[in-house]
């Protein structure tokens, strides 16, 4: 009976062991994920402009005495950024990124920003916005730092300033 005990004492210990060892293998060869797992295709934009953290400093930098175009550039520092389904081409991308800022920036208006005249060919950008009007001087201050801090892809090399087409 004692040989008996001792046997089942040895083999319930052999037993609890292998357990353990088990449970510890299975934790170890868990597979380890990295990230959300989401279903987004592939081929989504993502689009990213500058705006002032505070729009009504935008009159600090452009104001008829004050003409700081340096400053209001400097001054762009609040990041947005919008994923799109759907891969755009640049003129897309370079007209959805101007509509966006402008909406957003609550200081421009699209009335005399003409984002959607603005064309891209051979690596330039033409923006066909209005001139002429009272104030246009205080405008431009402000519109070509911004759109140039917004423009910043690798497929533009220049920004043409052109008449209001």
């Amino acid at each position: 009976m004692k040989k008996l005990l001792t046997f089942l004492g040895l083999l319930g210990m052999i037993f609890l062991a292998g357990c353990s060892q088990q449970q510890a293998l299975s934790a170890q060869q868990e597979p380890t994920t990295i990230g959300p797992i989401t279903n987004e295709p592939a081929n989504n934009t993502t689009i990213s402009y500058y705006l002032l953290n505070n729009p009504a400093d935008s009159t600090n930098f452009c104001n008829g005495e004050n003409m700081d175009s340096t400053g209001y550039k400097a001054a762009l520092t609040k990041e947005i950024t919008k994923t799109f389904e759907g891969k755009l081409t640049i003129e897309e991308k370079i007209k959805k990124t101007l509509a966006l800022a402008v909406a957003d920036s609550e200081s421009f208006s699209e009335t005399y920003a003409l984002t959607a005249n603005t064309t891209f060919e051979n690596g330039i950008v033409t923006m066909h916005s209005a001139n002429g009007w009272a104030g246009s001087s205080i405008f431009y201050c402000s519109w070509k730092p911004f759109v140039e801090k917004n423009l910043r892809f690798p497929e533009i090399k220049e920004i043409k300033w052109a008449s209001e087409n």
